[in-house]
């Protein structure tokens, strides 16, 4: 397991490789050059998305509505793997997902809290959206985890995190007992509790200054997030 894209080529079927076209039912390109379909590119150059030399790889072109310009100013053409997430970016955007060697697994926000805490302990790509329409995916490429001990990687939308499992864990119970008390994600995420909520509290001092320690922190705003 190496990048996103050769993963999702693997597991999707469309690894662009002669050798395995037994294997997988590949995707072909049709070049309306010369009215043929191709299962590679002619241009040689670093891949804009994955960063890997390619001498297969396609004109660097994208779309529209595709917004993601300085996340794939630094290559010069699109390889022959990367060139499928082009293709699958709509479903890319817009769902959350969790890659690991032998699943591509989509999965809605209800769910993200319990995958983020069952991590599995193998290499894996994880990507969460707020928003679900920007292509933060092309920050995904090479950010791969190999497993659930140390420093988890994953991009919500555009912005990239690093962060203990165990931490995220911690952060998860305050949330959770704090949203039993009905308390509003808003005031959480601001640490500006209101007197009704501020009542509410077994030792208000205390949490308030956690939450005010909390507020500001992307980890902390994206579990609360992530909660019910």
């Amino acid at each position: 397991m190496k990048t996103l894209s050769e993963s999702i080529c693997k597991l999707k079927g469309v690894f662009p490789n002669f050798k395995d076209l037994n294997r997988w039912t590949y995707q072909p390109f049709f070049n309306p050059k010369n009215g043929k379909f191709v299962l590679y590119g002619d241009r040689k150059g670093t891949c804009c998305l994955c960063g890997e030399k390619t001498d297969k790889g396609f004109k660097k072109k994208f779309g529209a509505n595709f917004t993601a310009g300085p996340e794939v100013s630094m290559g010069t053409v699109i390889c022959e793997k990367c060139i499928h997430l082009i293709k699958m970016s709509n479903e890319l955007r817009r769902s959350m997902w969790l890659v690991t060697e032998t699943d591509f697994k989509k999965f809605k926000k209800a769910e993200a809290k319990d995958i983020v805490l069952n991590l599995p302990d193998e290499p894996f790509f994880l990507y969460l959206t707020n928003t679900w329409q920007k292509v933060g995916w092309v920050k995904m490429c090479n950010m791969i985890n190999h497993g659930k001990n140390g420093l988890i990687c994953c991009c919500v939308d555009y912005d990239t995190y690093f962060v203990e499992l165990e931490v995220i864990q911690d952060l998860f119970k305050v949330v959770e007992e704090l949203r039993e008390l009905k308390i509003p994600k808003s005031e959480l995420e601001s640490g500006e509790l209101s007197m009704h909520h501020y009542k509410k509290l077994e030792n208000p001092r205390e949490t308030q200054k956690l939450l005010k320690n909390y507020a500001g922190n992307p980890v902390w705003k994206l579990c609360v997030y992530l909660n019910e």
